[in-house]
């Protein structure tokens, strides 16, 4: 078990304890995964398709324009 930080859009940012793995990450963004930064020990993931699948803009993350929900994994728990 690995523990990320889940930004919604709505703003809320819980940390949540998930399975290590492709479709844990996965589930979190409703789709496929994409790095979308790296910031101190953490790795923004986010959804691929996020503006392709119109979600909204989630402007609570470290990076500007990113569309629905994001987490913050430790790069170490990268795999």
């Amino acid at each position: 078990m690995i523990t990320v930080k889940v930004i919604e859009p709505d703003g809320s940012i819980n940390e949540k304890e998930i399975e290590a793995g492709l479709a844990a990450m996965q589930k979190i963004v409703g789709g496929y995964i994409e790095v979308a930064g790296y910031y101190g020990g953490d790795v923004l993931i986010v959804n691929e398709e996020g503006v392709l699948m119109d979600l909204p803009i989630n402007v609570h993350t470290p990076h500007p324009c990113i569309h629905g929900t994001a987490f913050l994994i430790k790069r170490e728990d990268m795999k």
